[in-house]
Formats: C-alpha cells, sequence, structure tokens
C-alpha cells in the first residue's frame, strides 16, 4: 500500500469522521505517552537493581584490590593541583575518619567516594564516576544513597563558574539537592610552591554562613591538608 493511498485514506477518514480524529489523536498520544512511560519505568527498575548489586569497599591500603583501578580514575578526573601525591595518599588512608569507599559492580569498579567523618560535616574530597558509567545517572544515585546514611551536614568544593564543565557540574550537584555558597573560600595547592586555589564551597541541606565557612576552615583544613 503507498504512501500517498495512506494519506488519501486519512484525510477522507478525517473529512466523513470528524469526531473520530479527537479519537485518534487521543489513542496516538495515549500510545505514545504509554511508551514513553514504560521505558522510564524500565530504566528506572535497571537502575535500582543497578544499585541494589552495588558493593561499598572500602580500601585502607593502596595494596588493596581495586586501588590502581581507582588510582587511574582519580588522576584522569582531576587537576594536578587538586591530587595527592600517592605516598601522601598511602599516608592519609591509614586515618580512622577518611574513608576511600569504592563503589564496585560484579567485580567492577563503577566509581569512587573519598570522603572525611569530620566532628560537624561530611566533607566529600573527590567523588567520580569511571568513564564508562557517567551520564546514566549512576553518580546521582551513589551521591543520593551517601546523603542518606545520616543527619550531618555535607560540604564539598567545585571549582569557579568559569567554563562551560564547571557549571554543568555545580548544576549536577545542585539537581541532587546542595546548595551553592558563594563565600569567599580557598584551599591550599597539593604542589608545594603553588598559591592557593579558589574554590566555591557547596553545602546540603542548607547554605552556610561566613562565620560557618570560616570556622569550617580553621578547625578542619588542619586535618585534610596536614599531609
Amino acid at each position: 500500500m503507498s504512501t500517498p493511498y495512506i494519506i488519501y485514506c486519512f484525510f477522507r477518514f478525517t473529512y466523513e469522521n470528524p469526531n473520530g480524529l479527537s479519537w485518534l489523536v487521543f489513542y496516538l498520544l495515549n500510545s505514545l505517552l504509554s511508551h514513553a512511560t514504560n521505558h522510564k519505568q524500565t530504566r528506572l527498575n535497571t537502575f535500582s537493581e543497578k544499585l541494589t548489586r552495588m558493593e561499598q569497599v572500602r580500601l585502607n591500603n593502596i595494596l588493596d584490590d581495586y586501588f590502581q583501578d581507582s588510582w587511574k580514575l582519580y588522576e584522569d578526573a582531576f587537576p594536578i593541583e587538586e591530587r595527592r601525591l600517592l605516598d601522601v595518599q598511602s599516608y592519609v588512608m591509614q586515618k580512622e575518619n577518611y574513608h576511600f569507599d569504592t563503589i564496585i559492580d560484579e567485580k567492577q569498579l563503577i566509581g569512587f567516594l573519598l570522603w572525611w567523618d569530620l566532628e560537624t560535616y561530611r566533607y566529600i574530597d573527590h567523588f567520580a564516576t569511571s568513564t564508562q558509567q557517567r551520564n546514566k545517572g549512576l553518580g546521582r544515585l551513589i551521591l543520593e544513597k551517601f546523603m542518606d546514611i545520616n543527619d550531618k551536614p555535607i560540604l564539598l568544593e567545585v571549582e569557579l563558574p568559569n567554563s562551560a564543565i564547571n557549571q554543568r557540574r555545580i548544576k549536577f550537584y545542585e539537581r541532587v539537592g546542595f546548595k551553592l555558597n558563594q563565600h569567599y573560600y580557598e584551599v591550599p595547592s597539593s604542589k608545594e610552591g603553588k598559591p592557593p586555589l579558589a574554590l566555591l564551597l557547596m553545602s546540603y541541606p542548607k547554605l552556610l554562613t561566613a562565620n560557618d565557612v570560616e570556622e569550617f576552615t580553621k578547625k578542619s583544613h588542619p586535618i585534610i591538608f596536614n599531609d
């Protein structure tokens, strides 16, 4: 049956059955909506199954399983001025309140969440998912699971929104629920002799005051950056 003939039949049906057009449009829209809903539900079920299946493994030594893969991801995901040297990372991992948590699915590294359990805050030092797992919603699921562990507020740092990729990173954290604080904030560079890095703090569940930022810098920086 040719396409022109199908078009002819459609317009003839519409002309002879004007009330039928509304029914036809409703049927088509309902079919499209049903398909989209089923696709979304299937995707959500897949995410839910994957999240349930994923395992969180805390590493305490650079000789532990998954560390080499994690370290390669770490070096690929962060600029050199925001990374620790390997010997420094080995030292930090011995600290009780520092967590090098890897996310594993079927013995494959999905990502990692490196964080400090401080007196007042949980501070996310580094967070990344593997290249193959990006843009699939897993990063958000991992963060949301971390956010639900307890009620202690969470802090993390982001680079200034002076590039498209930095802006996208900020938007990602905002969609999860973090708030962007505009107070001046800087951290020491991991490279000796380099000036401090100007960054911004993001916080969950609420914004910080200038005094909050000052107190965090005074009390927590000696713990985080005293390598």
